[in-house]
């Protein structure tokens, strides 16, 4: 593992320190100390705690997220373990296609659905035509029901892909010795299999309640005042009824909710990460494959595929289906193809695009660059100070958008840092929420890297930095260009934090879909989003490929001669934080 000599200096982490302090920590005390300024800090409190719109709004997102966590693990594990067990069609293809689902917007799965759930959706009326009803067999789309189905379709890769990688680190020689004793398969999932992955499925579990609980684009999409939510709540009152201490006191208790939460999720990954590690040191991975073989598990094998391709496409090609169709209402398809939403798309539509293409490149320059900058903290500091690095880097990706939306206009709208009329506020907001993606991606590439290769450097008379910059740093060219990529369709595709401080007249592509889905132009909407997603799929490939920086280019061909990753990977535990 990579771990250069104790910095002498104290700047980079100053350097470090001031800018989350910018970003995370300012703005975070500001909200803390506005909402106990009108009244009474506990008294605040306790009244909005004692407010029946609260309550009824905190009772439905506990609701939501509760039940939608249930089901994205229980389907999450029967998936995972399934991929572990029979053999996958395709199977790469799909793990990549969970790694990519992040350059999907979750709003635009909620999008998808009303083509496929409305009430002339095409399932909908499919269904009618095949039992010759007079009316539509179902209307749950803007229900509960319909916010979990989107819930779960858009975070279940979140729990597949890291308990996969936990599945994957377990011995077969286990299952083997269990089926020597007579135990069948189902026996060896039930008594072997969950009991060794039970603290990755509880982690993984947790971090899905956690993101669940803090989505907002789904809501947006298809809630109503039948199911309103914490981060709904936070933003109709400051943005619509223009309460900001209202405001900021649910947003501190939504905080303090989720920080709950996460210091739970941290425990839970510790004892993950403690009980994997010390697997490792005693199991040796070299064991037979889990893979059954037989006619039954390429048929299991085959319906899985099915499955999971189904749950992760479909949404894509409804968007992609809605934005050539001439007309899909009413219809099971579209009955004729045309261009015309794309060539009425306006000047506002293309300029939506480019400022999304401006925001999220600069964004993820610099989330890359504070990313790195964390990551090389961490990796040289021990103890504690380490730590509190890793913390401070990592806590940003629990708080809700809306909230550290609200915190930043609240701390940069008056005084000398007034930025609430600047797109500086909008780069500020995408750059708190993306860097732990960047951090993660870039840290778990640096712990990686052997340690022997910077002694050597620094053997040869080169300091720690010059080592750092001629042998460290291109090998972690790959890393960062995925750090790059990930940020970039992340900060692409942030819709909650930007609809709270964006200013007049700059709005970001998902801003602008969003408002063609909310005056029901569904079709302009899918062309948007289609463009949106053609550039991000095209940043994706460019930095997911074998496309190098020029000034690396000679020194990263000693990345193909180590053992490191020879190509750029979206690495899932990264983007989770898990790194079983």
């Amino acid at each position: 593992m990579y771990r250069a000599s104790k910095l002498r200096y104290p700047v980079p982490g100053i350097l470090f320190m001031f800018v989350m302090v910018l970003l995370f920590l300012f703005p975070l005390w500001t909200l803390v100390r506005l909402s106990g300024s009108a009244r009474s800090w506990f008294s605040g409190l306790s009244l909005v705690w004692r407010e029946q719109g609260f309550l009824a709004s905190l009772i439905t997102s506990l609701h939501l997220a509760l039940v939608s966590m249930f089901i994205t693990a229980v389907v999450g594990t029967i998936v995972a373990i399934a991929f572990r067990l029979f053999p996958i069609p395709g199977r790469q293809f799909l793990l990549r296609a969970m790694e990519l689902i992040v350059a999907f917007p979750s709003f635009l799965v909620a999008f998808s659905l009303i083509y496929l759930y409305g009430s002339r959706g095409a399932v909908t009326v499919g269904i009618q035509q095949l039992l010759h009803l007079q009316q539509a067999p179902f209307d749950f789309l803007y229900s509960q029901t319909g916010i979990v189905m989107a819930e779960v379709t858009y975070y279940l890769p979140f729990m597949i892909r890291p308990l996969l990688s936990a599945i994957e680190l377990l011995d077969g020689s286990l299952f083997e010795a269990a089926s020597s004793l007579g135990a069948g398969r189902l026996r060896q999932i039930w008594r072997v299999l969950l009991p060794l992955s039970l603290p990755g499925i509880t982690a993984g579990a947790i971090l899905c309640f956690l993101f669940i609980l803090n989505e907002f684009g789904i809501l947006l999409i298809l809630g109503s005042q039948r199911t309103p939510t914490v981060p709904v709540s936070i933003y109709n009152r400051a943005m619509v009824n223009l309460d900001l201490p209202g405001a900021s006191q649910e947003a501190l208790l939504m905080l303090v909710f989720v920080l709950v939460i996460y210091l739970v999720y941290r425990f839970s990954y510790s004892r993950a990460e403690r009980r994997f590690s010390e697997k490792l040191q005693r199991l040796s991975l070299d064991s037979a494959p889990l893979i059954s073989k037989g006619r039954s598990a390429r048929i299991l094998g085959t319906a899985t595929t099915l499955l999971v391709a189904i749950a992760f496409f479909l949404p894509v090609a409804v968007v992609l289906l809605s934005s050539f169709a001439k007309n899909w209402v009413g219809t099971v398809l579209p009955t004729s193809f045309t261009l015309h939403w794309f060539t009425s798309l306006q000047w506002d539509d293309w300029g939506s695009i480019i400022t999304t293409l401006i925001i999220s490149t600069i964004v993820s320059a610099i989330a890359a660059a504070v990313g790195l900058l964390g990551a090389w903290l961490v990796a040289n500091r021990q103890g504690g100070e380490g730590g509190l690095y890793d913390t401070v880097l990592t806590l940003p990706q629990t708080v809700p958008s809306v909230v550290i939306g609200l915190s930043l206009l609240m701390a940069y709208d008056s005084g000398r840092l007034n930025f609430s009329n600047s797109p500086i506020i909008v780069i500020l907001a995408q750059t708190t929420l993306v860097l732990p993606t960047s951090y993660r991606t870039i840290v778990v590439a640096l712990t990686k890297l052997p340690q022997s290769y910077s002694e050597a450097a620094q053997g040869l008379g080169a300091s720690p930095m010059r080592a750092f910059v001629r042998v460290t740093l291109p090998l972690l060219v790959p890393a960062l260009k995925s750090a790059f990529g990930l940020a970039f369709a992340l900060s692409a595709g942030e819709l909650g934090a930007t609809m709270m401080v964006y200013p007049p007249g700059f709005a970001t592509a998902p801003i602008q879909i969003v408002q063609y889905v909310q005056r029901g132009y569904y079709a302009q909407g899918a062309a948007l989003s289609i463009v949106m997603l053609c550039v991000l799929m095209i940043v994706l490939t460019l930095t997911a490929g074998e496309f190098r920086i020029p000034f690396f280019r000679r020194r990263t061909r000693l990345a193909e001669r180590v053992e490191s990753p020879r190509k750029s990977s979206y690495n899932y535990e990264a983007l989770t934080g898990k790194e079983v």
